[in-house]
């Protein structure tokens, strides 16, 4: 198997870009790893790991894997619900950085907006209830708006793109 794609996915977000990536790759080269419900193989020569931002953390899922990939290839996509700029990318890459093997061959970090989850937005517009005039709620609310309908098909595009330079 050349390709793993292993990922975790709270909000459906990671899993839809996981088999949108799957897709594009060929079947018979390809394994998708629900990180949820099992782990990594460790039989693939490129990993290519998914998760969500959720409070700005990396999920420990994630973190453990790493500990997997000594010597792989490996690439992340990563989905928020805010806006994916090249600040944020770099912010989530120094939260990964620590936990990569040495000796892997690190190609670099795709990502995109994910839908804010409906419970999340709930609860924004009960502090915006609370109290009218928080700023930081109204931000969250317009993020959200803008993330309504991602990741998009050409989000997955773009994903397959990035991935397609390493591989």
């Amino acid at each position: 198997m050349k390709y793993e794609i292993a990922y975790l996915s709270l909000s459906g977000n990671a899993e839809k870009l996981a088999h949108g990536i799957a897709d594009s790759l060929p079947h018979n080269q390809t394994l998708v790893t629900n990180l949820a419900h099992k782990r990594i193989t460790s039989k693939a020569d490129i990993y290519i790991i998914g998760f969500g931002m959720n409070k700005g953390t990396v999920p420990i899922d994630i973190i453990n894997t790493l500990d997997e990939l000594q010597g792989k290839r490996i690439m992340f996509f990563v989905t928020c619900g805010l806006d994916p700029s090249e600040k944020h990318q770099k912010d989530v890459e120094k939260k990964l950085f620590p936990f990569m093997p040495d000796d892997c061959d690190y190609c670099g970090l795709f990502m995109c907006r994910g839908k804010i989850p409906d419970n999340v937005v709930k609860a924004i517009y009960d502090k915006l209830i609370e109290r009218g005039d928080n700023q930081s709620a109204m931000k969250i609310l317009e993020e959200a708006a803008l993330s309504e309908n991602h990741p998009d098909s050409t989000d997955i595009e773009n994903a397959c793109a990035f991935i397609s330079k390493y591989i």
